[in-house]
Parts: structure tokens; sequence; C-alpha cells
């Protein structure tokens, strides 16, 4: 039981570190445009727009938290 629960911890840590890296606000801006374009795309709606602009503004609200903390 032991072994199963390590392994799951693991792999918990592996992907937070893959996925979110170092900066929470781009994977969040980035999930966010993919739940997005899915709620776009099944409502028939232009959805090819909406990711880009997500990640445009989640980068710059990520750079610009980097620039404050004086860590760019």
């Amino acid at each position: 039981m032991r072994r199963g629960l390590s392994a799951l911890r693991s792999l918990g840590s592996f992907l937070w570190r893959f996925i979110v890296g170092d900066d929470l606000t781009l994977a969040a801006g980035v999930l966010l445009g993919i739940v997005g374009v899915v709620v776009a795309a099944r409502s028939s709606a232009a959805a090819w727009g909406i990711l880009p602009v997500v990640w445009v503004v989640a980068l710059f609200l990520s750079l610009r938290k980097a620039v404050r903390r004086g860590g760019a």
C-alpha cells in the first residue's frame, strides 16, 4: 500500500513540475484558454481566436509579476 502511494505521489509531483513548472499563471491561462475553446466550439461560436488571446494575456500577467518581483 505504501509503495502505491509513494508512486502516486511521485507521479503527481512530476506532473505538477512538468505542467506548471515555475509559473502557475501561464499554466492556468492555457487551461482556461482550452476550456474556453471547448465551450465556444460546443456552442457553434468561432473558437479559433480564444486560445491565442488568453495566452497573450496570461503571458503579459506572468511577465508583469516577474518584473515586479525583480526576477525576469
